[in-house]
């Protein structure tokens, strides 16, 4: 990387660990349906619109980070980018469907 911009790096790291915050969010936006009893009984329990109304708020401001750090790329690092994204989601798409993955209770 001789030769990178700290801002080039920092802008990198930023965009790729923000498509792993946007998966948190999908699952978070997911999560009161999927667990339903488990989430009313849980002391971090909020309302739904409350609930909903901040995993917004929160997809909205990941949405503008990774779109202020694209617009800082150059196009052939922001392709970059894009292609290392689409390699890890086709590498993981494939081990979900090719591994025996069964759900473990860690409470």
């Amino acid at each position: 990387m001789p030769g990178w911009k700290v801002s080039t790096i920092t802008n990198t790291t930023l965009i790729l660990g923000g498509f792993n915050s946007v998966l948190i969010i999908i699952t978070g936006f997911r999560f009161p349906k999927k667990f339903a009893e488990d989430w009313k009984n849980s002391w971090l329990h909020i309302g739904d619109g409350l609930y909903y109304t901040l995993m917004t708020i929160s997809a909205f401001i990941q949405g503008f980070v990774i779109w202020k750090s694209v617009q800082d790329l150059t196009p052939s690092l922001a392709i970059i980018n894009l292609c290392v994204l689409a390699f890890a989601v086709i590498y993981g798409i494939i081990r979900m469907r090719t591994t025996k993955i069964t759900e473990t209770d860690y409470v």
